[in-house]
Protein backbone atom coordinates (compact mmCIF):
# COMPACT_ATOMS: atom_id res chain seq x y z
CA UNK A 1 0.00 0.00 0.00
CA UNK A 2 1.50 3.51 -0.40
CA UNK A 3 -0.09 6.47 1.11
CA UNK A 4 -1.80 9.36 -1.32
CA UNK A 5 -2.09 13.28 -0.43
CA UNK A 6 -5.24 12.91 1.14
CA UNK A 7 -3.48 11.67 4.12
CA UNK A 8 -2.15 14.93 4.89
CA UNK A 9 1.37 13.78 5.62
CA UNK A 10 2.89 17.01 7.41
CA UNK A 11 5.54 16.05 9.47
CA UNK A 12 8.54 13.21 10.27
CA UNK A 13 5.91 12.12 12.85
CA UNK A 14 2.91 10.94 10.19
CA UNK A 15 6.15 9.35 8.13
CA UNK A 16 6.80 7.22 10.96
CA UNK A 17 2.67 6.28 11.78
CA UNK A 18 2.92 5.29 7.76
CA UNK A 19 5.82 2.86 8.26
CA UNK A 20 4.57 1.29 11.24
CA UNK A 21 1.32 0.86 9.19
CA UNK A 22 3.24 -0.82 6.73
CA UNK A 23 2.86 1.70 4.11
CA UNK A 24 5.28 1.38 1.28
CA UNK A 25 5.77 5.07 0.27
CA UNK A 26 3.57 8.11 0.96
CA UNK A 27 2.81 11.46 -0.62
CA UNK A 28 3.24 14.62 1.20
CA UNK A 29 0.99 17.08 1.42
CA UNK A 30 0.48 19.71 -0.75
CA UNK A 31 0.49 22.91 1.80
CA UNK A 32 4.31 22.09 2.96
CA UNK A 33 7.05 24.36 2.26
CA UNK A 34 9.81 23.00 0.28
CA UNK A 35 11.97 23.87 3.08
CA UNK A 36 9.92 21.64 5.37
CA UNK A 37 9.91 19.02 3.01
CA UNK A 38 13.52 18.78 2.37
CA UNK A 39 13.99 18.85 6.82
CA UNK A 40 11.34 16.33 7.16
CA UNK A 41 12.99 13.15 8.46
CA UNK A 42 11.89 10.48 6.17
CA UNK A 43 12.19 7.10 7.59
CA UNK A 44 9.62 5.94 4.13
CA UNK A 45 9.92 6.81 0.67
CA UNK A 46 8.57 10.01 0.24
CA UNK A 47 6.80 12.10 -2.98
CA UNK A 48 5.48 15.38 -3.75
CA UNK A 49 2.86 16.28 -6.56
CA UNK A 50 5.61 18.00 -9.00
CA UNK A 51 2.46 19.03 -12.11
CA UNK A 52 -0.77 19.15 -12.41
CA UNK A 53 -4.07 20.53 -11.06
CA UNK A 54 -4.14 20.19 -7.27
CA UNK A 55 -7.55 19.43 -5.55
CA UNK A 56 -9.67 22.28 -4.34
CA UNK A 57 -12.54 20.65 -2.83
CA UNK A 58 -14.61 17.77 -2.88
CA UNK A 59 -18.31 18.08 -2.52
CA UNK A 60 -20.69 15.54 -0.73
CA UNK A 61 -23.45 16.35 -3.42
CA UNK A 62 -22.80 16.27 -7.78
CA UNK A 63 -22.47 20.19 -7.99
CA UNK A 64 -23.88 19.23 -12.05
CA UNK A 65 -27.05 17.33 -10.90
CA UNK A 66 -28.05 20.07 -7.99
CA UNK A 67 -27.83 22.79 -11.03
CA UNK A 68 -28.83 20.71 -13.95
CA UNK A 69 -30.91 17.68 -12.51
CA UNK A 70 -29.16 14.54 -13.86
CA UNK A 71 -25.56 13.98 -13.55
CA UNK A 72 -23.96 15.47 -16.58
CA UNK A 73 -19.63 15.70 -15.51
CA UNK A 74 -18.47 14.91 -18.60
CA UNK A 75 -20.01 17.53 -20.43
CA UNK A 76 -20.03 19.97 -17.51
CA UNK A 77 -16.89 22.74 -18.47
CA UNK A 78 -16.15 23.59 -14.78
CA UNK A 79 -16.88 26.51 -12.33
CA UNK A 80 -15.77 30.23 -13.09
CA UNK A 81 -15.04 32.47 -10.41
CA UNK A 82 -15.54 36.68 -10.49
CA UNK A 83 -12.02 36.37 -12.62
CA UNK A 84 -13.32 34.22 -15.21
CA UNK A 85 -10.76 31.39 -14.30
CA UNK A 86 -12.44 27.99 -14.73
CA UNK A 87 -12.00 25.82 -12.28
CA UNK A 88 -12.47 21.78 -13.54
CA UNK A 89 -15.44 20.05 -11.92
CA UNK A 90 -14.08 16.38 -11.90
CA UNK A 91 -16.50 13.29 -11.32
CA UNK A 92 -15.40 11.33 -7.85
CA UNK A 93 -16.62 8.19 -6.21
CA UNK A 94 -20.09 7.90 -5.06
CA UNK A 95 -21.56 11.16 -7.09
CA UNK A 96 -19.73 13.73 -5.30
CA UNK A 97 -17.63 16.65 -7.40
CA UNK A 98 -14.12 17.35 -6.90
CA UNK A 99 -13.24 20.94 -7.44
CA UNK A 100 -9.16 21.26 -9.01
CA UNK A 101 -7.23 24.53 -9.91
CA UNK A 102 -7.91 26.76 -12.39
CA UNK A 103 -4.17 26.96 -12.99
CA UNK A 104 -2.07 23.80 -13.04
CA UNK A 105 1.10 23.20 -10.68
CA UNK A 106 4.02 23.13 -12.55
CA UNK A 107 8.12 22.49 -11.22
CA UNK A 108 9.71 21.28 -14.17
CA UNK A 109 11.87 24.51 -14.46
CA UNK A 110 12.82 24.18 -10.76
CA UNK A 111 13.92 21.03 -10.15
CA UNK A 112 17.08 22.17 -8.62
CA UNK A 113 15.20 22.56 -5.75
CA UNK A 114 12.99 19.66 -5.92
CA UNK A 115 15.91 17.58 -6.48
CA UNK A 116 17.53 18.47 -3.42
CA UNK A 117 14.97 17.58 -1.03
CA UNK A 118 15.94 13.45 -0.64
CA UNK A 119 12.44 12.54 -2.30
CA UNK A 120 11.96 8.97 -3.65
CA UNK A 121 9.45 10.13 -6.31
CA UNK A 122 7.44 13.03 -8.19
CA UNK A 123 4.19 12.68 -9.09
CA UNK A 124 2.95 13.77 -12.45
CA UNK A 125 -0.99 13.96 -11.53
CA UNK A 126 -3.09 14.33 -15.08
CA UNK A 127 -6.87 15.25 -14.93
CA UNK A 128 -7.85 17.41 -17.85
CA UNK A 129 -4.69 16.57 -20.31
CA UNK A 130 -4.84 15.45 -23.78
CA UNK A 131 -2.31 12.65 -24.98
CA UNK A 132 0.01 14.93 -26.64
CA UNK A 133 -0.17 16.94 -23.53
CA UNK A 134 0.61 13.99 -21.14
CA UNK A 135 3.68 13.29 -23.28
CA UNK A 136 4.79 16.89 -23.41
CA UNK A 137 4.69 16.54 -20.10
CA UNK A 138 6.34 13.79 -19.38
CA UNK A 139 9.10 14.38 -21.58
CA UNK A 140 10.08 18.06 -20.33
CA UNK A 141 9.72 15.83 -16.80
CA UNK A 142 12.33 13.58 -17.92
CA UNK A 143 14.60 16.11 -19.36
CA UNK A 144 14.06 15.59 -22.90
CA UNK A 145 11.89 18.13 -24.10
CA UNK A 146 10.30 21.72 -23.73
CA UNK A 147 6.75 22.53 -22.46
CA UNK A 148 4.83 25.02 -19.75
CA UNK A 149 1.54 25.52 -19.33
CA UNK A 150 0.19 28.45 -20.65
CA UNK A 151 -0.80 29.07 -16.77
CA UNK A 152 0.38 27.73 -13.92
CA UNK A 153 0.89 27.86 -10.06
CA UNK A 154 3.57 27.23 -7.76
CA UNK A 155 1.00 25.85 -5.45
CA UNK A 156 2.24 26.50 -1.45
CA UNK A 157 5.72 25.09 -2.15
CA UNK A 158 7.36 28.65 -1.75
CA UNK A 159 4.58 30.41 0.32
CA UNK A 160 3.54 27.82 2.71
CA UNK A 161 -0.45 28.42 5.27
CA UNK A 162 -0.74 30.45 7.29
Amino acid sequence: MRGDFGLNVFNSYSLKVMKDLRLLSAALSFELRLEQIRDLSKCLNTEIIAYGRLPLMITENCVVRNDLGTCGCDSFPGLKDRTGAQFPVLKEFGCRSGIYNARKLYMADRAEHTDRLGLWAKRLAFTTENADECLRVLRVYAGMGEYEPASFTRGLYYRGVE
